[in-house]
């Protein structure tokens, strides 16, 4: 049997499956990254913000994610999130092995570690700003989040 056969989409061949496969990751590959730009979107705003405890907090949540591996992350989803829903289900007197959606827990998974490296991107755009464009969106009046929308943006 030839590789050109396996891979076709006949009855032997995997091309089918393949094709699946490819369109799964593409949708958790997007799906990841949309996550990811929404939390690295919160993180740049409170790694911006005057309050120290959210920029400590987004600083430890970039750090930390940037510097774990990335598939450590997502067994540590994967399992720890099947042995904790498994722990709280116990509560409830239920037993036994409790799975978690493996779709879901890529996406999460993806988008966390995503938006620790989105942070950066978004932080590293608003500060590349000329300052006169800031000071001009401060003197009409614009907040911190429109013009993040609109200068930055």
């Amino acid at each position: 049997m030839s590789a050109f056969t396996l891979l076709g989409f006949g009855p032997g061949g995997w091309g089918g499956a393949l094709l699946v496969a490819a369109g799964t990751t593409l949708a958790l590959a997007l799906c990841g990254f949309l996550v990811g730009a929404v939390l690295g979107g919160v993180a740049a705003a409170a790694k911006l913000s005057g309050l120290a405890p959210l920029r400590l907090v987004a600083d430890g949540y970039t750090t930390l994610l940037r510097g774990v591996p990335d598939l450590l992350v997502i067994y540590l989803m994967y399992f720890g999130g099947s042995a904790a829903l498994g722990r709280l289900a116990g509560l409830f007197g239920a037993t036994g092995f409790v799975g978690v959606p493996a779709f879901g827990v890529g996406v999460a998974a993806l988008g966390i570690i995503s938006g620790a490296y989105q942070a950066e991107v978004f932080r590293g755009a608003y500060l590349a700003l000329e300052r006169g464009q800031i000071e001009a969106a401060r003197a009409v009046g614009m907040h911190r989040g429109l013009m993040l929308r609109r200068v930055v943006a």
